[in-house]
């Protein structure tokens, strides 16, 4: 097992960089039968950042392209 595996991320900054709120991560990771802790503190892993990165895609793109907007 790789190192890359066993990484984890704190929530507030999955959270800033998918765009969307905690309290949204929390109810969808719910619904799909994970429950974590809503602190912005909480620890998740790869496994599940990488289901919110999927399910979040389109939020993410978009902050993109509002962040070129303001920057150019």
């Amino acid at each position: 097992m790789s190192a890359d595996n066993n990484k984890v991320i704190r929530l507030n900054k999955v959270a800033k960089e998918l765009n969307v709120g905690i309290h949204t991560i929390v109810e969808y990771l719910g619904k799909k039968g994970k429950k974590i802790d809503p602190s912005p503190n909480t620890k998740i892993d790869l496994d599940t950042y990488n289901l919110l990165s999927k399910a979040f895609l389109s939020e993410k793109k978009q902050k993109g392209e509002n962040n070129k907007l303001f920057c150019n």
